[in-house]
Parts: C-alpha cells; structure tokens; sequence
C-alpha cells in the first residue's frame, strides 16, 4: 500500500479515510483570483453560501433549497447548477459505461484485506503496473485501460489537475498507457502513482 509505507488496515482506514478527506477539505479549490471573485459576489448580495445539510426539492415547477438544520432561510430558483466534484465510488457510479461494465461481470472493486476482512476501496480494479483491467474473476483484460477517477481511491488526487512545469504523476500515467496501447516501450522512470 501506498508503495509499502502502510499496513492495508492504515491505508484503508487512516490514510484513505481521515488524511484523504482532511487534505481534500483543505487542499482542493479555485485559485485564490476565484476565491476573490467569490467574495465580491457574496458582497454584493448575488451569491449566497448556504449552511451545511443543504436540501433541495422540486415544488410547483421550482427548485426550493433550505438548511434547516442551522437557519430558516428558504430560496428559490428555476434553475439549479450543482457544481462540485462528486466522491468518485464505483458501487454507486451513475456513468453509464462503467455501470455496464460493472452489471455484465467486467470490472470489480479494487479491495485490500483488512484484519483478515476484504475491504473495498471504491475504486476500479486494474493491474497496478499497467492500468489494464481487472474482470471480476482477476484476469487482465489487455485492450481496456483506466486512468484517473473511476481509479481514486488505488491511486491519488485523480481529480487534480497537473501544474505547469512539473513531472505530474497524473500525466506520467497517461504517457505510460499510451505507449502500451502503441505498443511502444514506456519510459523507465515512469512510476504508476
């Protein structure tokens, strides 16, 4: 796990659980310029953040949107823009291809066996040095390929995008898999992260 540095119970539990969220919650964002802009809007009265518990409804041809756990405020709209990034979790997956996938016996969900219990990490299941993967019945399919979030959760920060002028793990993935599917040899120095 996480190149031998963790037992799969710490993987499972401490690294992927509590540090995963924790550096999600304060890691992941817009840059600073769009935190700005945020602010200014929420100033201006025409962006309003809504607390935690959040709840949304249908009614007469509205979306309705309430938080009644911390305050009665009650908004109203005839348009709804979800913008986030969902948990990336292949048992409750809504993608349609890998639904198919999964429901005709093509993947399974990569698991690590935590005091001697499998425990599923939510992500697809594919050959850790390839990225090809890996049918309910672990053999490698060769001609299938996955990279990047349907793999969160076997590999790290799926959904992060690379920054200029660094050797990106992200990035070193993609070369990797295109080469093999090339048929070309991979670099040497490119680690699967």
């Amino acid at each position: 796990m996480a190149q031998n540095v963790f037992s799969s119970d710490e993987y499972a539990k401490d690294f992927r659980g509590t540090f995963i969220r924790d550096r999600n919650f304060l890691a992941v964002g817009g840059p600073a310029f769009r935190s700005a802009q945020l602010s200014a809007l929420i100033r201006a009265g025409i962006v309003t953040i809504m607390a935690p518990g959040m709840e949304v409804k249908g009614a007469d041809g509205w979306f309705v949107t309430a938080s009644p756990k911390r305050n009665n405020d009650v908004f109203k709209s005839s348009v709804l823009i979800e913008a986030r990034v969902p948990k990336a979790d292949i048992k409750i997956t809504a993608n349609p291809l890998l639904e198919d996938m999964k429901a005709n016996g093509m993947l399974r969900e990569y698991q690590v066996m935590v005091r001697d219990e499998a425990a599923g990490l939510a992500a697809v299941d594919v050959n850790p040095s390839s990225d090809q993967l890996l049918a309910v019945n672990g053999t490698k399919e060769d001609t299938i390929f996955l990279w990047g979030v349907p793999l969160d959760g076997l590999r790290l920060a799926t959904t992060a995008s690379p920054r200029p002028g660094t050797n990106d793990p992200n990035l070193q993935t993609a070369d990797k898999i295109a080469a093999l599917v090339l048929g070309l040899d991979p670099a040497d120095d490119v680690l699967m992260m």
